[in-house]
């Protein structure tokens, strides 16, 4: 799923045919938040994510805190690795996700603001956006945010509430949950907005295999050169120091 895809979310009320705080309804949300007041065409990547840190204070979000909340129904998150190896760097995307004990993939509800915005013509485009966290422990290796995970009913309940206006610090901490948050690679191209479907969250292989590879590889072009080097009248001593610098530097 990508800003501007549909997703199921749970809220007091998303409607204005439901009495506010008599019905908790689930209806499809478009990820990333268009506010009401947005002139212009809709930027869904704009404000796909909010931070808890700020959400109380910004003007597109703070208005929906106390009477917009949403639960937004998700297989799991991704989030990328940034390494450099060999003077480049790579993202690894990685589907971070809730495994139960018979080894299914759990759904992993997300605390969400949503809100409503009609273009020229009169139509209704509801949108939504997920609240982030600092990561926890577990995650802090691969990013420094995370959702905002409420994995038992009773936080389900709590931020749905509608007689609870006020957010605090204490309702916004990172995932430290019963169910086991469990990570693996997968497929670079699902970054691009192209690839949907299943293949976005199969496990990839093989990527130590790969990782190694490619180091052989890189070591086999400076030998390579040595060869050339030598070949051309040039003393090894000079060409082997030179390596050796490079491997020290890698």
């Amino acid at each position: 799923m990508t800003p501007s895809s549909s997703s199921k979310a749970t809220s007091a009320d998303v409607d204005d045919s439901i009495d506010q705080g008599q019905e908790v309804v689930v209806a499809p949300l478009v990820w990333g938040l268009v506010p009401s007041f947005q002139k212009g065409t809709p930027d869904f990547f704009k404000m796909f994510n909010c931070r808890s840190e700020t959400m109380c204070e910004k003007p597109s979000f703070r208005r929906l805190v106390s009477r917009n909340r949403c639960i937004v129904f998700t297989e799991g998150f991704y989030e990328w690795k940034h390494t450099t190896s060999l003077g480049k760097e790579t993202k690894q995307p990685y589907f971070i996700h809730f495994k139960d004990a018979s080894g299914d993939v759990s759904i992993m509800p997300m605390a969400g603001l949503y809100d409503c915005w009609k273009d020229a013509d009169g139509s209704l485009l509801r949108t939504c956006t997920i609240v982030t966290t600092p990561s926890n422990k577990e995650l802090t290796w691969l990013h420094d945010r995370m959702p905002l995970i409420l994995s038992s009913d009773a936080a389900q309940r709590d931020w749905l509430n509608p007689n609870k206006h006020g957010i605090t610090k204490g309702d916004i901490k990172p995932y430290h949950g019963e169910m086991r948050l469990e990570w693996y690679p997968v497929t670079p191209k699902m970054g691009r907005v192209t690839c949907q479907g299943p293949v976005c969250s199969e496990k990839l292989k093989n990527t130590q295999t790969t990782l190694f590879s490619s180091l052989f590889s890189a070591k086999n072009t400076k030998q390579q050169a040595v060869k050339k080097e030598n070949s051309n009248g040039e003393e090894d001593e000079p060409s082997l120091k030179r390596i050796k610098k490079e491997d020290e530097e890698d």
